[in-house]
C-alpha cells in the first residue's frame, strides 16, 4: 500500500494501544532486531525524503506500466500497482521456519493430489469421503490417472496472516496457477532503484537465485529434448488480469509467451506456430484454468487452450506446470 510515513500503521505501531501484535516493536516498545537497521535508515532519511521516494515509486510504476486487475462491482478495470516505500520485514530465523513449514505443506498437498487423482487410497480407506471428490466442481473425471507418475505441483502460493498472538496461520492455498511472481520481482526492482543502500545494508535475501532455479526446474521436467527444451508460458487472451505479469515473467525468464491460438497438436505432440513452421514445445507453464486447457475433453466452448493437450500429457510428450487437475488441491 502506498502511504506516507505518518499514516503507515507499521511505522506508528508504538502509538496504537491494545494487546495486538506489532510488526516493528515488541511488547515492551523496543524495536525488534530485524527492524533495527530499517528503522535507523528510514528515520535518518526523514519524512520529506520518504515522501520523495514514494513519489519516485509511483513514477517508476507508471513508466513501467505495472497494473493489476480490479473488479469494481460495476465492471473490471486495470489500476496502477500500489507499492509502499516502507518494506515489510521478516527476520532470517522467522523466514526459515516459515519456509520449512510451507515446503512441508506443499509436499503434503502433492501427495494428497497424487492419491485423489490416482489410486485413491484416501477414499478407499475412509480418510476422505468419496463425495468430497466426486461432488467437487473442481474435479473432472478426465483428470483421474492423468500423468500418474509425474509431479503435479511445481509453483504454488499460500495466503498467510499473522494473528494478534504473533503466530502465522494459513488462510488458503493456490495450486492451479498462482499469481504474484511478476509483481514480486517488479517490487524488488523498484525498491532497489529507489532505496539501493537499504537493500545492501540489510542483507536482504536475493531473488535472482529463486528465479534461476525456477527456470532450471522448468527445463528439467521436459520429457524430450532435455538438452535444449522449449518452454512456453500459456496465458489467457489479451485483456486478462494476467496480461502484465505473464509478459513480464516471459521476458525475464526467456520463455515463449503463447495463447491457445498459437498452439497446435500434431501426432500427439504440442507445437508452437511460427512463421518458420511448427516448433515442438516440451514444457508448458499454463496460466489458463484447468477446464479451459483442452476443449476436446474438458470445456468444449473454451478458446484459451489447445485441442488435444490431454492426449499429449497422457503420451508423456509434454510436461505441464502445474498439472491439469491441480486446482483440486
Amino acid at each position: 500500500m502506498n502511504t506516507t510515513l505518518q499514516s503507515d500503521s507499521i511505522w506508528n505501531d508504538e502509538s496504537l494501544g491494545g494487546r495486538d501484535y506489532y510488526e516493528r516493536r515488541d511488547a515492551s516498545g523496543a524495536v525488534r532486531p530485524q527492524w533495527s537497521m530499517v528503522s535507523e535508515h528510514i528515520n535518518a532519511l526523514g519524512n520529506d525524503s520518504m515522501r520523495d521516494r514514494s513519489r519516485a515509486i509511483e513514477q517508476f510504476i507508471r513508466e513501467n506500466g505495472v497494473t493489476f486487475h480490479v473488479d469494481t462491482g460495476t465492471g473490471e478495470s486495470n489500476r496502477p500497482w500500489n507499492l509502499s516505500a516502507i518494506p515489510f520485514v521478516l527476520g532470517g530465523q522467522e523466514w526459515d521456519v516459515l519456509a520449512a513449514g510451507l515446503a512441508e505443506r506443499t509436499r503434503l498437498l502433492e501427495r494428497v493430489l497424487n492419491d485423489l487423482l490416482g489410486e485413491q487410497r484416501l477414499i478407499r480407506e475412509g480418510i476422505v469421503p468419496g463425495e468430497v471428490l466426486w461432488a467437487n466442481p473442481s474435479f473432472n473425471r478426465s483428470y483421474h490417472g492423468l500423468a500418474d507418475t509425474l509431479q503435479k505441483l511445481h509453483v504454488t502460493a499460500t495466503d498467510l496472516a499473522r494473528g494478534t498472538d504473533g503466530v502465522w496461520r494459513v488462510l488458503g492455498d493456490r495450486t492451479r496457477a498462482p499469481s504474484g511472481l511478476g509483481y514480486l520481482l517488479e517490487n524488488r526492482v523498484v525498491i532497489s532503484r529507489v532505496m539501493p543502500s537499504l537493500i545492501r545494508s540489510t542483507n536482504t535475501h536475493r531473488l535472482a537465485s529463486f528465479f534461476e532455479s525456477l527456470k532450471e526446474h522448468l527445463r528439467s521436467i521436459a520429457p524430450t529434448a532435455k538438452d535444449n527444451p522449449r518452454v512456453a508460458l500459456l496465458t489467457p487472451p489479451s485483456g486478462s488480469y494476467r496480461e502484465f505479469e505473464d509478459n513480464y515473467l516471459a521476458r525475464y525468464l526467456g520463455l515463449s509467451l503463447t495463447q491457445g491460438s498459437d498452439l497446435a497438436v500434431r501426432g500427439g505432440e504440442l507445437f508452437l506456430k511460427t512463421l518458420g513452421g511448427l516448433k515442438p514445445i516440451q514444457v508448458l507453464w499454463r496460466h489458463v484454468s484447468d477446464r479451459k486447457c483442452d476443449p476436446l475433453e474438458l470445456e468444449p466452448t473454451s478458446t484459451e487452450g489447445v485441442t488435444g493437450l490431454m492426449r499429449c500429457i497422457r503420451g508423456n510428450r509434454v510436461a505441464v506446470t502445474n498439472m491439469i487437475g491441480s486446482v483440486l488441491a
